[in-house]
């Protein structure tokens, strides 16, 4: 399963600052649903937003505000305030697309996920979009519910297990979504697809996207945006040679990566409060045991703010090697220079200082060392 951390700033600087639009859901969710909390999530400014709702005489009202139009996800919560992490209430969700207009949500059984939304041609689209879908959502259920089971057992080598089972899946759903976007190049929900896949950039897969908008979506300020960023995933791609940096250790001292030229280095973007990156760390430390010392080095960039959680979370963790960071957060100068929105990353360079593999997990990175080391 593919599990990263999306940075909450402005991830695509330009549109900040783009004129609001006006939307309205109006929610007739009935009796059963009296008393429970309605949440929106979306990206307003290509930052994370939420509004809420009571469900008041069966019905809600939500009006807010969208920089360009654009999915969301609506969600009932039921109950006490524990209600939220309840596997069930949050399985009460629905995708929604969102555009400045009057959206109506009817439900007939009191929940979301089996509600009928009404909206404009954006949600039309996405109804489309997840019916195609709907096949390979059969197929990743079981494989999930199966994943949940051995995590909740604590039983790692369960949960890796599905994780690879559920991987083909994952692929299968990119490649229904990139499907769609070239089927549909001047739909508002097309470009929502691209920029859900801008967080990471993987040149091959996400120029071919951006290429396809039409005219008039290449022109709105999250696509012009996009290539940008574009601009900067080709100068870090694999084969291309590891822009130089400079930051200060744990204790102050300077490292910089070139200084480090004739070993293998990974550098690898992580964070204290980053779940996904404090699970990838066993799986560093069982190599950083076998490789680590005169030919491999990793350089762990932290995008923490504050110094103790951070040097915390390395002794906690057992990573023993290099640390660096400007505790500046998500606005750390070298993610910046590499065009790090979400978490963990990381960048596997050569001893000539070219960058020849992006973005390894679990064993995969295991895997390459054995390759690179055995040649």
């Amino acid at each position: 399963m593919k599990r990263i951390l999306i940075l909450n700033l402005c991830l695509l600087g330009t549109i900040c600052g783009v004129k609001a639009q006006q939307f309205t859901i109006v929610g007739d969710m009935g009796k059963s649903a009296e008393g429970a909390i309605v949440l929106l999530n979306f990206s307003r400014d290509n930052k994370y937003h939420q509004d809420s709702a009571l469900v008041k005489d069966g019905k809600f009202r939500i009006t807010s505000t969208i920089s360009e139009p654009v999915t969301g996800y609506i969600r009932l919560l039921k109950g006490s305030s524990g209600a939220e992490h309840d596997m069930e209430q949050r399985a009460d969700e629905s995708q929604i697309f969102l555009e400045p207009m009057l959206i109506k949500i009817k439900s007939s059984d009191g929940t979301i996920r089996k509600a009928t939304i009404k909206g404009g041609a954006g949600q039309l689209e996405l109804l489309a979009l997840e019916k195609q879908l709907k096949p390979y959502q059969a197929k990743l259920a079981p494989l999930m519910d199966s994943m949940m089971y051995y995590f909740e057992k604590k039983e790692d080598a369960g949960v890796e297990k599905f994780k690879k089972l559920s991987r083909p899946v994952y692929d299968e759903i990119d490649e229904a979504k990139r499907a769609f976007v070239m089927a549909h190049p001047d739909s508002y929900l097309s470009l929502s697809l691209v920029r859900d896949n801008s967080f990471v950039i993987d040149v091959a897969t996400f120029e071919p996207l951006i290429n396809a908008l039409s005219a008039r979506m290449k022109k709105t300020p999250t696509a012009r945006s996009m290539a940008a960023r574009l601009d900067i995933a080709k100068r870090t791609a694999v084969g291309m040679k590891a822009l130089d940096f400079t930051l200060p250790d744990t204790s102050g001292a300077s490292v910089t990566l070139s200084a480090f030229k004739g070993k293998y280095i990974l550098v690898d973007f992580w964070a204290s409060w980053c779940g996904p990156c404090r699970e990838e760390n066993p799986y560093l430390v069982k190599v950083y045991q076998q490789y680590g010392g005169k030919d491999f080095e990793i350089i762990g960039i932290s995008l923490d703010s504050q110094k103790s959680p951070w040097l915390k979370a390395i002794a906690d963790d057992g990573l023993k090697w290099l640390h660096v960071s400007d505790l500046q957060g998500p606005k750390n100068e070298v993610a910046k220079q590499y065009d790090v929105r979400a978490v963990p990353q990381n960048f596997l360079v050569d001893p000539n200082g070219i960058i020849i593999a992006k973005n390894l997990r679990a064993g995969q990175l295991e895997d390459k060392l054995k390759t690179v080391f055995k040649n």
